[in-house]
């Protein structure tokens, strides 16, 4: 995953997850995530796995197409 991609997917993360009024260590708990891989793909340092973007959708409450749709909007 290039670094323009790892940021825009933490942009959009952070955005969806504040959206729905969530800490980053609530999504972690629902998610099953260590806290602070939360904090390192919010800052674009993490490339997530398919299965972990489903894991985040699904503690943010959307779907991974919500999430991949707003990564692909910070890319523009």
């Amino acid at each position: 995953m290039s670094k323009k991609v790892k940021k825009a997917f933490g942009k959009a993360l952070r955005e969806l997850r504040m959206k729905h009024k969530l800490s980053q260590l609530d999504v972690s708990t629902a998610s099953d995530l260590d806290r602070a891989y939360m904090s390192e793909l919010e800052r674009g340092l993490k490339n997530p796995s398919l299965e972990t973007i489903f894991r985040l959708a699904d503690a943010i409450g959307i779907t991974a197409t919500e999430l991949v749709k707003k990564t692909a909007e910070f890319m523009d």
